[in-house]
């Protein structure tokens, strides 16, 4: 990962660091858990019914995040940002290891659902988190930085 030598405030300041390096963590879990969903739905359904779970999963994270994402972006500004953002992470994780012990498409649904409810937390709690980290001088950086990895 290359550095932007023209913000170097942004490298400078531990806080965004730390949530640099844990976004990205998280980005390429959730890259690893799509793919791991569309080899699971195959697994569990089967070759003639994958591609219709696979696609009723997709829309149920889209309407999980429909759903939660403007209450959790109103709890973003009233509750601690730090604590938002660990829980409804670790609680993904949770949720994610749980995937194995999981025996049929209905609970595949309900835990696509669950984790995408929990992903609809962590955004807009994330995304408020941004200018107070960096300030507003270095705020279209750093927005730039998540927005490259995203």
């Amino acid at each position: 990962m290359s550095r932007d030598h023209s913000a170097p405030g942004l490298w400078s300041n531990r806080t965004f660091s730390v949530l640099f390096a844990a976004q990205a963590i998280s980005l390429a879990g959730s890259g690893i858990t799509t793919i791991a969903l569309t080899l699971f739905a195959y697994r569990i359904a089967g070759p003639a019914a994958a591609t219709s779970v696979l696609g009723q999963a997709l829309m149920l994270r889209i309407l999980a995040f429909l759903i939660f994402s403007q209450p959790a972006g109103i709890l973003a500004d009233r509750l601690n940002r730090k604590f938002v953002l660990i829980v409804s992470d670790l609680a993904r994780f949770g949720l994610m290891a749980v995937f194995p012990f999981i025996t049929s498409i209905w609970q595949v649904y309900v835990a696509v659902f669950a984790v995408n409810a929990l992903t609809a937390f962590f955004s807009p709690t994330f995304e408020a988190s941004l200018p107070e980290i960096v300030g507003k001088d270095q705020y279209v950086k750093a927005l730039a930085l998540f927005t490259c990895d995203s």
